[in-house]
């Protein structure tokens, strides 16, 4: 099994690189809410207008004063799930995943059909270090996803049913794998493309959900395959240094260096740092079988 410091440092190698990392990669499903109104009278308008400044401030990336605004708006509102699981999310953008998690537990206490929840607390859940609760979070993600219309919620800003649960099956991947659980991993990541082929992921590009399959493939020692899944993601995205970086380290693995070297260059062309991608790469080389 090739050693996870390869796989992290390369999540460094380019000023764009967020994909391939040996710690935690969750995407989060992103649902800042467009929250309906809680009924009429000025406190019902007071909420709604808390909850809608709380959902600007988060997508102008103000995340102190969003935490403030959906603070607010769970005091005019306690039965709100939607407020709860918002700040919820903008706590686990913060790294508070404690505090997180106990506004996903409200948010599905007082809803237990908000599979976004569900999925929002899988995160905080995978981020604590409880990866088998993070498994069960994201199995009731799915199943509620599911259950719901093939189209985009009109509540929501979530996409279609499709980009939901492939964001569900690409969180739970990522769960399998810090379990060791890899053909479990790959299996959610083979369904994440098949439900949704154009999914990247909340972090990553467009050929997110394939840099991970490729990235477990790597850690399993399957190169053959990692190297599938990279030459469909760089046809899909010619531009990624990440893509370019991590199919060289898999070059590398397969004993071809000359490969291995053009996509080095490729990779920094792009905005590589090539110190830290040169001393993956030598790492790379040093785990490979003697008689490459």
């Amino acid at each position: 099994m090739i050693s996870p410091v390869a796989i992290a440092k390369l999540s460094q190698t380019g000023k764009k690189m967020t994909g391939i990392k040996a710690p935690i990669l969750a995407t989060l499903a992103v649902t800042v809410l467009l929250i309906a109104a809680c009924g009429g009278g000025p406190e019902g308008e007071e909420w709604q207008l808390r909850s809608n400044a709380g959902v600007q401030l988060y997508s102008e990336g103000n995340l102190v004063e969003a935490e403030i605004e959906f603070s607010e708006a769970i005091r005019l509102n306690p039965e709100s799930a939607m407020s709860f699981n918002n700040r919820g999310l903008v706590r686990s953008f913060q790294g508070r995943f404690d505090l997180a998690k106990a506004d996903f537990d409200e948010a599905l206490r007082l809803d237990p059909l908000l599979g976004m929840a569900f999925n929002n607390r899988g995160f905080a859940n995978l981020n604590l270090g409880d990866f088998t609760k993070a498994v069960d979070d994201y199995d009731e993600a799915i199943r509620l996803n599911k259950l719901e219309p093939q189209t985009a919620n009109p509540v929501t800003s979530l996409g279609p049913r499709e980009q939901r649960l492939a964001n569900a099956y690409l969180n739970r991947a990522n769960a399998f794998t810090q379990l060791t659980r890899f053909q479990d991993a790959v299996t959610d990541l083979s369904e994440a493309i098949r439900v949704d082929p154009e999914f990247g992921g909340t972090f990553t590009s467009r050929t997110g959900a394939l840099m991970e399959r490729a990235r477990v493939y790597l850690m399993i020692g399957q190169f053959g395959m990692a190297l599938a899944d990279l030459d469909e993601g760089i046809s899909r995205d010619p531009a990624s240094a990440e893509l370019y970086a991590f199919r060289a380290l898999v070059f590398i693995r397969l004993g071809d260096d000359e490969k291995s070297g053009l996509d080095v260059q490729r990779a920094m062309d792009l905005g590589a740092d090539g110190g830290i991608l040169g001393r993956s790469i030598e790492e790379a080389r040093r785990q490979r079988s003697p008689s490459r």
